[in-house]
């Protein structure tokens, strides 16, 4: 399993965990 994912439009994917 994988965490929260978010697309950041600067940084990129983020892992919010």
């Amino acid at each position: 399993a994988h965490k929260h994912e978010r697309w950041e439009p600067s940084r990129g994917w983020g892992r919010g965990v």
